[in-house]
């Protein structure tokens, strides 16, 4: 597991295919305010609680359970398509964080969010799982509602 701080500006960071560095969208609804997170081509957008620098923890695996914790408070899964061979997590608006050599293929991205309850005192955090499988979709686990 790779822990990092990644400068959340607008409420989001990026998981994208490193080669081709996409356009972010600017496209963005209310629905995906709700879910926490946007995809787009190549890019998975998760959207921590706050403008805020997020500390983020991220892991690779082929077992998704051994990633899933009982106690997040919001949990959603997104597709992603690598064609090169890196994923990159990157801070708005475009710092690099982290850069990992994965094979080209379809990713699923596991974005949970923990103590969301305490981001006014930056004790929230989040965790983010990589796995390759394919995924369609953006899945709902636990929709976490403010207030």
């Amino acid at each position: 597991m790779n822990k990092i701080e990644v400068y959340s500006g607008y409420r989001q960071f990026y998981v994208w295919d490193n080669s081709i560095k996409p356009m972010v969208p600017e496209d963005w609804t209310e629905e995906d305010m709700e879910l926490r997170i946007k995809i787009a081509p190549h890019i998975v957008i998760p959207c921590p609680d706050n403008e805020i620098t997020a500390k983020i923890e991220i892991e690779f695996g082929t077992n998704e359970l051994d990633f899933i914790q009982n106690n997040y408070d919001h949990f959603v899964v997104a597709p992603l398509e690598i064609i090169s061979n890196e994923i990159a997590v990157v801070g708005w608006p475009d710092e690099i964080k982290a850069i990992y050599k994965v094979n080209p293929g379809n990713y699923s991205i596991y974005f949970a969010g923990y103590n969301l309850i305490k981001t006014e005192t930056n004790e929230d955090y989040y965790r983010v799982f990589i796995k390759e499988i394919k995924s369609n979709e953006i899945k709902i686990i636990k929709q976490y509602k403010n207030g």
